[in-house]
Parts: C-alpha cells; structure tokens; sequence
C-alpha cells in the first residue's frame, strides 16, 4: 500500500508544481483510455460488422 500513496503523493506534488495545463501523465491517461475503448470496440463489433460487409458485397 505504501507504493500507491508514494505514487499518489507524486502525482500530487506533481500537479502542485505544474498548475498550467494538463500534465503529461494526464495525457497518457487519457491516451490509454482511448485505446482501451477502442480495442474493446473493434473487439466486441469486428465480427458483426465482417459479417454484415461480406452479405453487402454479395
């Protein structure tokens, strides 16, 4: 538990320091979550949407 409270104690001297703007690790956050849910996206639809362009092209 003690690295977690390191890591959060870092991330908020961090912010302290940097009050312009969005830090680069909120960027990489960011990024991450928008591959997750696109990954998760084609994932969950690429079956459904294989399928639905090759009854098209028939």
């Amino acid at each position: 538990m003690t690295v977690v409270r390191r890591l959060l104690d870092a991330v908020r001297t961090t912010r302290h320091r940097l009050d312009r703007g969005a830090t680069s690790l909120e960027y990489g956050l960011l990024v991450a979550g928008i591959v997750i849910v696109v990954v998760a996206g084609v994932l969950l639809l690429g079956g459904h949407l294989d399928a639905a362009f090759s009854q098209t092209a028939d």
